[in-house]
């Protein structure tokens, strides 16, 4: 009797398209895993400097009131341009006086802004839009018991 030992052909090549597709599989699982980190570090590395850019935005729509605003500049190796424009401009709420009897109006001191911002890095480019309250300090208007006659 003579008994054959080992695998045939056909199992030999069906095990190497198993094994191909099974390898090719991960390939491709590892070019995507890879592709998304390339992704999120850009993006992390984009947003990065926000919080300065934002603080820099805040800053400059406490100067002078319900005016268009526009600026830009760099943080840690982002580009970034802004505009801001005024939605809505609103007074302090009217405050009772007991003494007088009657209510004192106040001048106009806060400002909503519709902001645009446009982030560079590279070829790379992200837009935000959002709104931001901005106002006048109390002491640069002389707010403080100063009412609208």
């Amino acid at each position: 009797m003579n008994r054959q030992q080992g695998f045939t052909l056909i199992e030999v090549l069906i095990a190497s398209v198993i094994l191909f597709a099974a390898i090719g599989l991960a390939v491709v699982a590892y070019q995507s895993s890879n592709k998304s980190m390339q992704s999120a570090e850009d993006t992390l590395t984009m947003l990065r400097p926000l919080p300065i850019m934002l603080d820099t935005i805040e800053q400059q729509l406490r100067g002078v009131p319900n005016q268009k605003h526009e600026g830009g500049g760099e943080a840690l190796g982002v580009t970034f341009r802004w505009q801001a424009t005024p939605v809505k401009a609103y007074p302090p709420r009217p405050r009772f006086d007991p003494d007088k009897a009657e209510f004192i109006q106040y001048p106009v001191r806060f400002v909503m802004y519709q902001v645009d911002l446009n982030l560079q890095l590279g070829n790379k480019n992200r837009s935000f839009s959002y709104q931001k309250l901005g106002w006048i300090e109390a002491q640069a208007t002389g707010f403080e018991g100063a009412a609208v006659e």
